[in-house]
């Protein structure tokens, strides 16, 4: 009923969209991205690894906390080899 609430949703739309299998995490918060990727590649759990990051401040957040608007998002594919 809110599975497009949860933060995991859109990683779940890009693997079915791009037919992408095997593991996939959804990390919230910090720069854990790269360093879990390499080490789901040096363990062997993943042949490869496509690492998006996003940002998001909305006009209401801003507002509260007294900053600007602000919206940033990068993709990085890691492969070992």
């Amino acid at each position: 009923m809110f599975a497009y609430t949860l933060p995991s949703a859109a990683i779940g739309e890009i693997a079915i969209r791009h037919r992408l299998t095997g593991p996939n995490l959804c990390l919230v918060g910090g720069d854990t991205v790269l360093p879990e990727a390499r080490e789901m590649l040096l363990r062997g759990e993943a042949e490869a690894c496509l690492c998006i990051s996003c940002n998001v401040v909305t006009p209401a957040i801003a507002e509260m906390i007294r900053d600007a608007p602000a919206a940033r998002a990068s993709a990085l594919f890691l492969q070992c080899g």
